[in-house]
């Protein structure tokens, strides 16, 4: 079997391109295992092509909500100048990509709809919600009630709650020259807004006899706990919840007596609530925007737990529902700027609350370190390197503490919800496709970033280069000469 020096110096010899090409197939671990074992892809491929940002890309959208046109090239990704002064001066920009994909974790992204329609007593007539426009499970962005009766209550929640500590945010925001860019930041907050819309429900009430018997049209946007039951109830009438209600403009905070707050919202109307976290004090608070203004000027931050929260949207009428957690500009785009601010000066509790503080600068391209080089030493004998760094380096990523708890206050009851994290049988294979709950996303965690234990370190060498075997084989035809290299190791 070759020495770690020679097979390292082939890999080496492979043309920059086809080796960036060949680590787009790769998975996070094995680009980093091959930034260990190669100075050559840690000092000459990874900082010249996008590998990392791809890869930061890929774990996002897989946990979270895509970002339309990125990959298209389309819209731009960017760091936000705010986290680039969290990394030492020397870090290049696609250390930062690296270590902030590893800081990825689930946030609110979506409407999840089928929790609503899946509990016991939901009725199609009642309390059926619609998801419009067609889209997948795990991209609902619009809904609105589609039952027959009026004046019950309903409510649709996002599909994790708010984190309660630091964490990894992407917001799309709109450029001076108009053009929609995503921008990645670090924040503890979160913040999520609705538009209403009428929807041309005439015409349909007079086929399937719809009608109301009693109260108001009414839509309602807060915050909730996994104990808030999503049936006959809105946001702010139990212990579990807070909310802003749109018929009158009261706020119920965790009773069903509220008190007047600000204006009332309905169909064209753009309505935010956020969560400001202070994770230094473990203290809450929460906030409603107006078409785009903090309100009221008085009263914006209401104080809550400090717990994980959901956001939720209480729906009492036939008015479609878009919400947005940050796909899109925000109506109120100055909270971007306030929720990534939250990170200067706090150093050393992002050090405790962000996974990329964990991770060597052995595992960087732009370490300088040669004594982590593989390389051979004046006598031509090969390096150690030790084992525990390697074997260190791949179980750092086992744990799955970063997964949202399901239930965070301990009552697996969900005041009358069936159990929603269980596996499911999904109708068709584009759903099944498309889900990944909690159990699926550690499954699939698992498969792609595999903990090899591997008892030497040229068997661990060996992997990659199989690894590499695989991802070269669509290229035979054109790169016989590399194949042959790679075949010889």
């Amino acid at each position: 079997m070759p020495s770690t020096a020679t097979a390292s110096s082939r890999f080496s010899a492979l043309h920059e391109e086809l080796l960036a090409q060949v680590l787009s197939y790769a998975s996070a671990r094995d680009v980093e295992a091959m930034a260990v074992a190669s100075k050559f892809v840690a000092h000459e491929v990874l900082p010249r092509f996008p590998i990392w940002k791809e890869i930061f890309l890929y774990r996002w959208e897989m946990l979270n909500f895509a970002l339309h046109g990125v990959k298209e090239g389309e819209v731009t990704l960017e760091i936000a100048e705010r986290v680039k002064k969290l990394f030492p001066s020397t870090c290049s920009e696609s250390r930062m990509y690296q270590l902030l994909a590893h800081a990825v974790t689930p946030v609110p992204s979506y409407a999840d709809v089928r929790a609503t329609n899946r509990l016991r007593m939901a009725s199609r007539m009642l309390h059926y919600v619609d998801t419009l426009g067609g889209a997948k499970r795990r991209e609902v962005m619009d809904f609105a009630f589609s039952g027959r009766f009026l004046g019950g209550d309903r409510c649709v929640r996002s599909n994790v709650p708010f984190p309660t500590t630091f964490h990894v945010a992407v917001y799309a925001r709109t450029l001076p020259n108009k053009q929609k860019t995503f921008v990645i930041g670090v924040t503890a907050s979160g913040y999520y807004e609705i538009s209403i819309s009428k929807r041309p429900r005439q015409a349909a009430d007079s086929v399937t006899g719809s009608r109301r018997y009693h109260g108001s049209d009414m839509t309602s946007v807060g915050i909730a706990t996994s104990r808030f039951p999503l049936l006959d109830k809105q946001p702010g009438w139990d212990s579990h919840s807070i909310g802003y209600h749109g018929d009158d403009g009261r706020l119920f905070r965790r009773q069903s007596h509220g008190r007047p707050y600000a204006a009332s919202f309905g169909p064209g109307d753009t309505i935010g609530c956020g969560v400001w976290r202070v994770p230094r004090a473990a203290e809450s608070s929460v906030y409603f925007t107006n078409n785009g203004e903090p309100v009221p000027d008085g009263d914006r931050d209401i104080e809550c737990d400090h717990i994980p929260w959901y956001p939720v949207v209480g729906l009492d009428s036939f008015d479609a529902i878009h919400i947005n957690f940050g796909q899109e500009p925000f109506k109120f785009d100055d909270v971007v700027d306030m929720m990534f601010d939250e990170c200067e000066g706090e150093s050393a509790l992002l050090a405790t609350q962000l996974q990329w503080y964990t991770i060597s600068e052995s595992d960087a391209e732009s370490s300088d370190d040669d004594s982590l080089d593989i390389s051979e030493s004046e006598d031509g004998e090969d390096m150690e390197v030790p084992y525990e760094m390697i074997e260190e380096h791949f179980e750092r990523f086992e744990d799955d503490e970063w997964l949202p708890d399901p239930d965070p206050d301990g009552d697996e009851d969900y005041d009358g919800e069936e159990d929603m994290e269980g596996d499911v049988e999904l109708e068709t294979e584009e759903e099944r496709d498309g889900a990944i709950g909690p159990r699926r996303i550690r499954r699939r965690r698992m498969t792609a970033d595999a903990v090899v234990t591997t008892p030497n370190y040229e068997q661990f060498v060996s992997q990659v280069s199989s690894i590499f075997w695989v991802a070269l084989s669509p290229f035979l035809p054109l790169q016989r000469l590399a194949t042959k290299r790679i075949m010889t190791m």
